[in-house]
């Protein structure tokens, strides 16, 4: 294998790591969201 592949490799292997990382921060957010939503319709209740 060249050095060429190599990078091409590793540049491939950073964007996977970066997409998950977006996708898993993504879901925590919305799961944070959805959790300030429910605290906000508990705290209109009483």
């Amino acid at each position: 294998m060249n050095t060429m592949t190599y990078l091409f490799a590793a540049n491939a292997v950073i964007w996977i790591v970066l997409a998950l990382f977006l996708l898993r921060l993504h879901a925590r957010e919305r799961k944070l969201g959805d959790e300030i939503g429910r605290l906000r319709r508990l705290i209109d209740k009483t």
